[in-house]
């Protein structure tokens, strides 16, 4: 009997129209960080489950893909890029240099529900620089993600930044326990989903007493500061907590930041704070960057990132300052391919060299052999056909000379 053939949900196959355009996105995305001296690592697929889970929240926990493997071992395929990469320097950042700017194209797996720019599995592209709490590490990654905007083909777009510290000041102002304050980061990350008081319930869950009013005025400021210039915009958190404490102290970083940027060359224009957003990973621990294609909103975030000085010292015993930002590949692709904004070519090959008879094979093929040495992509028949079905073989297959 035969076995029905299906992928499982959330998965997808890619065939050669879709992968041509894709493997030369990718390429464009790769040529963006490698501009910025980013240098390419690969991790492994699968991870023991003791280090994978160490700082992904109890979100992250329901999601991934985990299983006890042949030998007995508790394995998780990878969620995301980066604890991969906080382990991978544990185990071998002495022998690499400091600060180290590194990036990886690869797939991770969420058994989340798929939906419209959504898989379970899907590629990113992440770039890091591990070993430098230079606020200067942070600007570079907002720099390298406008390159990667522009790389492919993205002109419309806001990255929208807030810093951990901020929303250790919420906590404070409404008297959460700090022992909830990544509870507290998960209900502020949903705002957009579930309103206002969505996130009030959900606070209410582990703070049964707080006051409204305090979220209220945090919440009304996040909406009031999206619509000024971000170093304004920053002063307006400054005196939501009376320029002292935690929040404060992340209000003057996110503005040495966005100043540090501003040098590099990032347009102002293509910065928003918007303190609401949270991120929902519990690694990060200073300024967060989400990414919205201002043309495609129903997409969400497509690149997002953050400071996460605390995750790899989980490994290593010793705390190594770190910072990335990461594009959702397979989100953006998605994204410009179904809008007709990406040409899917139907081959690799731009010269089809066609067989008149056989006594022609050997010519043919030394004429093949020129153009690819030309830097030309050439296809030739395997077996001479009518000349007009080898003209209908080229069109059919969208090679454009013959």
């Amino acid at each position: 009997m035969a076995v029905q053939p299906r992928v499982l949900k959330g998965f997808r196959d890619y065939l050669p129209e879709r992968m041509i355009a894709r493997m030369r996105f990718i390429r464009r995305v790769q040529e963006s960080v490698e501009r910025f001296g980013f240098l390419p690592v690969e991790t492994p697929a699968l991870e023991l489950a003791e280090l994978l889970l160490t700082k992904g929240g109890d979100e992250v926990a329901r999601q991934v893909y985990r299983f006890t493997d042949s030998g007995g071992r508790d394995v998780c395929l990878r969620y995301d890029l980066t604890v991969p990469l906080a382990r991978m320097m544990a185990q071998h950042g002495r022998a690499l240099p400091s600060p180290f700017k590194r990036y990886q194209i690869a797939p991770s797996w969420r058994g989340e529900k798929p939906q419209r720019g959504r898989f379970r599995e899907f590629y990113q592209c992440d770039a890091d620089i591990v070993g430098s709490d230079s606020l200067a590490a942070d600007a570079e990654c907002l720099a390298v993600g406008c390159d990667l905007m522009a790389a492919v083909g993205i002109a419309e777009y806001r990255i929208r930044i807030s810093h951990r510290r901020i929303l250790d000041g919420l906590a404070v102002l409404m008297g959460v326990e700090a022992g909830d304050a990544h509870a507290l980061y998960r209900a502020v990350d949903k705002i957009e989903k579930i309103g206002a008081e969505g996130v009030l319930a959900e606070i209410r869950k582990f703070a049964p007493d707080v006051a409204p009013e305090v979220l209220e005025r945090f919440l009304a400021l996040s909406g009031e500061v999206d619509s000024l210039d971000p170093l304004a915009a920053i002063d307006a958190v400054d005196g939501l907590f009376g320029g002292g404490g935690a929040g404060a102290e992340g209000a003057a970083e996110l503005r040495q930041v966005i100043e540090r940027a501003i040098e590099m060359g990032v347009t102002v224009g293509h910065l928003a704070i918007d303190i609401s957003i949270a991120r929902g990973m519990d690694y990060y621990t200073g300024a967060i960057f989400e990414t919205r294609a201002l043309r495609m909103p129903e997409l969400g975030s497509v690149m997002s990132g953050g400071r996460y000085d605390g995750l790899i010292g989980t490994f290593s015993g010793k705390d190594v300052p770190a910072v990335g930002i990461s594009l959702g590949l397979d989100r953006i692709f998605d994204g410009l391919a179904e809008g007709g904004e990406l040409e899917l070519p139907r081959s690799t090959a731009q010269v089809m060299v066609t067989l008149f008879d056989d006594e022609g094979r050997a010519a043919a093929h030394a004429l093949a052999r020129r153009l690819r040495e030309a830097g030309v992509a050439v296809e030739v028949p395997l077996e001479r056909r009518a000349l007009k079905k080898q003209l209908r073989a080229a069109d059919r297959g969208g090679v454009s000379y013959v």
